[in-house]
């Protein structure tokens, strides 16, 4: 309620949670991760949550992006 998020961020966390990237990540930890994701992201894929708030769609080459980096970020989180 007090910690808004961007709505790119949004569409990010929904789809990791919706698609089983958090599966293997411990329910404490969740949170972390969510924050850890929103800084990779900025940091390694900007394009990405660029793309989404600047289109306001999640296209089907930004969809492959996303699915690469959630991939990549979540192993390492692990």
């Amino acid at each position: 309620q007090n910690a808004p998020v961007a709505v790119e961020n949004q569409v990010m966390i929904i789809y990791a949670v919706i698609n089983n990237y958090l599966k293997d990540v411990p329910l404490e930890k969740v949170s972390e991760y969510e924050k850890e994701l929103y800084k990779y992201m900025a940091e390694t894929h900007p394009e990405i949550p660029g793309a989404i708030r600047d289109e306001k769609v999640l296209s089907p080459e930004n969809e492959e992006k996303l699915k690469a980096a959630l991939k990549e970020f979540t192993e390492k989180f692990i």
